[in-house]
C-alpha cells in the first residue's frame, strides 16, 4: 500500500473523461477511475451516475486513492481521509462535467443503447494532485 501524502490542506481533486469505448478496448489506467454506459443521455445524469459509482466504492485503479474510494483494507485512521476524498470527488464531479459548449444539453449524441450485447462506456479518471 502507498503512502497517503496529505498536508495541512486536503489534495486537489479533479475528474476528467478519458475514452469512449466498449469495455474490451479500454486499456485500463493505474489513477482512480469510474465507468458509466455511454449513450444519448443529458449531463445532469450523467452527473448524477458517476456520483453514485463513486459513493457505492465502483472505483477501478491500483493507487492508494483507488483503494481508499473503494474503502478496501483501510485502517482505522483512514476512514475519515476516504470520507473526505469521496466528498471531494463528488463536488470535482459536480463542477468538472459539464460541457464542452456552453449551452448544450446532451452527451454522446451519436450512440444510441445496445439492444444486447457490449454497451459503449465512458471512462472518467479522478486526479487528485499532489502539492
Amino acid at each position: 500500500m502507498g503512502k497517503i501524502i496529505m498536508g495541512k490542506k486536503f489534495p486537489k481533486v479533479s475528474i476528467v473523461h478519458i475514452e469512449t469505448c466498449l469495455p474490451d478496448y479500454f486499456p485500463g489506467d493505474s489513477r482512480p477511475w469510474v465507468c458509466i454506459p455511454a449513450y444519448r443521455r443529458t449531463f445532469a445524469s450523467i452527473r448524477r451516475d458517476l456520483e453514485n459509482e463513486v459513493r457505492q466504492g465502483m472505483v477501478v485503479g491500483s493507487d492508494t486513492y483507488a483503494r481508499l474510494l473503494r474503502r478496501a483494507r483501510m485502517l482505522p485512521e483512514e476512514e475519515s481521509i476516504a470520507e473526505k476524498l469521496t466528498q471531494k470527488v463528488c463536488a470535482a464531479i459536480r463542477r468538472d462535467v459539464r460541457p464542452a459548449k456552453k449551452g448544450e444539453r446532451i452527451a454522446f449524441r451519436d450512440i444510441e443503447l445496445p439492444e444486447y450485447g457490449d454497451c459503449v462506456m465512458a471512462y472518467f479518471a479522478i486526479v487528485v494532485e499532489q502539492a
